[in-house]
Formats: C-alpha cells, structure tokens, sequence
C-alpha cells in the first residue's frame, strides 16, 4: 500500500470537513487520498500520522473502490465523499482510531454492503482517557443506505464494530472532527480579548 506523506494529507483535508463541525474547518478522512488497496491485507495503520491518527486494525480496514471505481471487491457500495471507503471484511469487524491529541464534534458515515443483511448492527464508541463516555448503535437498512453518526463527547480514541453473519458487513468512510485547543490556547484567546477591550476603551 502507498504511504502518505505528511505534507499530502495536510493538503487534501485543510479547510474542509464542516457541517456537524458548525461550519468551522476541521480535519477530514475521506479515503481517497491515496489509491485504494483492494486487498484485505493492507488494512490501515499509520497513513495518516501527519494528521495525528492512527488506525489499529487486526484483520479489517483496508480501502476499497467503489462502484464507480469498479468496485474490485464485490461491495456493492460507494463513498459518501468520493469513490473509495474502508471496508470490513475479516473476523474482527471493526478497528480503533487512536488520537495524538483530544478531539471533538466526531462523525463518521456507515454503510452495509454485499453478504450482510438489513437488520445487521453497527455500533460507534468514544473513549477519553480508556473510558468509555459515549456510544451509539445503529440498525442498517439497505445496501448502499449510509447514515452518519455523532460522537458529542470529547475523546481521544473511537472504536466501532459491526453484527452479522457474511462478508463485507460494512464500509465507512467521511471521518470529520475537530482539535480541542489546549488550556494554554484558551488562555491566549482570553488575554487576546482582555487586550482588545482595553485598546477599545
């Protein structure tokens, strides 16, 4: 699989990602930053490094095209943010996005795809500091029927896994969040405020 460099992911999620993020940019996965694997054994890990992410994958996550882009894997889905999407199609059904930094306003879109059943579960979790602080579970309806889930709490890690027999259970794909600025950061918003009240008067 091709790797990313930092400067490549920069460039392909600044200034983007707004919506749930109340219309301020924020960081964004879309899976097509780089050429889709198409194989079950290059699921991710640390691709996105330069953006403070890594994936733990154990057997699942690698990134597919979708059917536009063929869809070489017989997923029946395609991307809600261009083509390609990560598919899940090992024995885990799931993976674990870890955070250098805390992180908020988090959401992700799911899907089922070919082998699994409308009825079939998915289910996001947030974690901050090990703990577990918020979860979500879904029911999936049709193939190529994505709902997008949000995670309100601020974590540092998200987990999310599938229910169901079959292969390809599911795909996701436009992963959106934002940084929480650090105590000093908010400290120098407020002295900055303080000085501009003072030169006002």
């Amino acid at each position: 699989m091709k790797l990313i460099t930092k400067s490549i992911v920069l460039a392909a999620v600044s200034g983007i990602a707004t919506g749930a993020l109340g219309g301020t940019p924020g960081l964004q996965i879309t899976f097509d930053e780089f050429d889709a694997s198409n194989s079950n054994s290059a699921v991710l890990s640390n691709e996105y490094a330069g953006i403070g992410v890594t994936f733990v994958n154990t057997d699942d996550g690698a990134v597919w095209d979708g059917l536009t882009g063929g869809d070489l894997g017989n997923w029946g889905i395609e991307g809600t943010n261009g083509t390609q999407f990560m598919g899940f199609n090992g024995d885990s059904y799931g993976s674990t996005m870890l955070f250098d930094t805390t992180v908020r306003a988090f959401q992700l879109d799911a899907s089922r795809s070919n082998g699994s059943s409308s009825g079939d579960t998915f289910t996001l979790e947030g974690y901050r500091d090990s703990t577990l602080v918020e979860s979500i579970t879904i029911t999936f309806g049709d193939l190529n029927d994505w709902s997008t889930l949000f995670l309100n709490e601020n974590v540092d890690e998200v987990q999310w896994y599938g229910t169901g027999g079959g292969f390809h259970p599911f795909g996701i794909d436009n992963i959106a969040w934002r940084e929480v600025p650090a105590p000093s950061a908010f400290a120098m918003m407020g002295l900055v405020g303080l000085i501009a009240g003072k030169r006002r008067r």
